[in-house]
């Protein structure tokens, strides 16, 4: 049987997971009234959103959300792609990919990132330590969240397999008092990133 063992560097920040919650319930309660009524475009990073020249309608959008490694937006691209974001989901996941996803509030703060959300829970024991990674790393500077876990659970027993962060996205916002959520560039990988 294979088990995640967390990081026993993050043993300091398990000890203090009440005072992690309240900051992660506040941001959650700061999200929510952030997307309300709002209009919203959820741009993912396939490469079949190229030569679209949707770039201008997805300015329009209150709200652009990004996916996972969209940042730095190629400035080439912006015809198609457009040129804000505004929020970016983020596996925060270093265990799969090392090396990746470790920006720091810095990065965000530069490309005019409002709010980063983690496409997973904390709750889960394989998502834990790279959340708890970036909390650690970062200190709740840039307005934070993660995913519910109840939420999480019923997309993965629905689909019967970890869903992408694409995925878990789009089920969040819709659960969320939002006006309109507009999709683009999201193929579910079969096409590579552009």
């Amino acid at each position: 049987e294979s088990k995640i063992i967390l990081n026993p560097n993050n043993h300091i920040l398990l000890n203090h997971m009440q005072l992690i919650n309240q900051f992660l319930y506040k941001y959650e309660e700061l999200f929510k009234n952030f997307v309300n009524n709002k209009t919203i475009a959820l741009i993912g990073p396939a490469e079949s959103i190229t030569g679209t020249k949707k770039g201008n309608l997805i300015d329009k959008f209150d709200i652009v959300v990004r996916l996972n490694k969209s940042l730095r937006l190629p400035l080439n691209l912006q015809e198609d792609i457009g040129s804000k974001t505004t929020i970016l989901y983020n596996s925060l996941n270093v265990t799969d990919f090392p090396g990746e996803n470790k920006f720091s509030n810095v990065f965000l703060k530069k490309n005019d990132i409002k709010f980063l959300c983690s496409s997973y829970p904390i709750e889960n024991d394989f998502f834990k330590n790279d959340i708890l990674n970036y909390i650690k790393k970062n200190k709740f500077e840039m307005p934070f969240k993660v995913l519910n876990n109840n939420l999480y659970n019923s997309i993965e027993k629905s689909i019967r397999t970890r869903p992408y962060t694409g995925t878990c996205a789009i089920v969040d916002l819709l659960n969320y008092n939002i006006k309109y959520l507009y999709i683009s560039g999201l193929d579910f990988y079969t096409t590579k990133y552009y």
